[in-house]
């Protein structure tokens, strides 16, 4: 049981670390989810985030699960994870008995048996869930809950230091004046370049649900380290990643690789390279 706690104390303080780096939103997500899975000893670990009408979850980052299960489709908040969403954690023996699974058929193709689900919070106000997946059956420990628990309060702090996320007011006297809350909103984010923050304005303007930074993609090659490559922008009701560039050259042929390579090595996920000329006819 010490040794176990200690891995988890080791485990916590390299996800800090990670925070208080330089990398983007969506790296430190990734190193988040791929570090715990390794110290609860699981098949994989995900977050996932609530899209702007807290209606669906959507995997934000994710370690140890095929694109295929990643790509199965929105999950329902309300059919699911409902009591995650209030505070509560939700502890899956096994995925193929208990009927408010969704998915089951993948899951048991994904050889997964048990989750562990905790919520992520931004302000004591849930924005995700932070779900851990086991290959065998298990019932978690007190300690793996509380480890899990302070790994999703750090993805909290992740999302709310980068905004990768919007939320919309949900009354309809609220929904009214969406526009001037996204824009406040967009204003606190924290862009890499002027560019995307104008982009951000058109989005809101027409109405559009944004998620920027919201997941980081390993791209392998044979004769060198493998790199993560980090779209700026996801655009959920389009199903669409949007990666900005400017007309510098180097810039645009670098983006060109990295776009072309996640093509190869996920030719299911829908991206696009939007080039200034491409924005200035926006």
């Amino acid at each position: 049981m010490g040794k176990q706690l200690s891995g988890f104390n080791r485990a916590l303080g390299d996800i800090a670390r990670a925070i208080n780096s330089d990398l983007t939103s969506g790296e430190k997500l990734h190193y988040l989810v791929k570090t715990a899975a390794a110290a609860l000893g699981v098949k994989g670990c995900s977050v996932m985030l609530l899209d702007a009408q807290k209606r669906r979850l959507f995997h934000a980052a994710a370690h140890g699960l095929s694109e295929r299960y990643l790509r199965k489709g929105f999950l329902e908040a309300d059919k699911s994870v409902a009591d995650v969403l209030e505070g509560k954690t939700w502890i899956v023996p096994d995925m193929c008995e208990d009927p408010h699974v969704q998915f089951r058929d993948l899951a048991q193709e994904e050889r997964i048996v048990s989750t562990i689900t905790v919520p992520v919070k931004i302000k004591e106000e849930a924005v995700g869930i932070l779900r851990a997946y086991s290959r065998i059956r298990r019932e978690f420990t007190p300690d793996e809950i509380q480890f899990l628990s302070t790994a999703a309060s750090l993805a909290g702090v992740v999302l709310q230091s980068g905004q990768a996320f919007v939320v919309e007011p949900e009354s309809d006297v609220a929904r009214n004046e969406s526009r001037q809350s996204l824009a406040a909103q967009v204003k606190t984010a924290a862009f890499a370049h002027p560019s995307e923050e104008e982009f951000a304005r058109v989005l809101d303007f027409y109405q559009i649900d944004w998620i920027y930074e919201p997941r980081s993609f390993t791209l392998f090659y044979e004769d060198k380290p493998p790199e993560l490559f980090t779209p700026d922008f996801y655009l959920p009701s389009l199903d669409l990643y949007i990666e900005m560039t400017t007309l510098k050259a180097t810039l645009m042929r670098e983006k060109k690789r990295r776009v072309k390579r996640l093509g190869e090595l996920y030719p299911d996920i829908n991206i696009k390279l939007l080039a200034r000329r491409d924005y200035d006819r926006i």
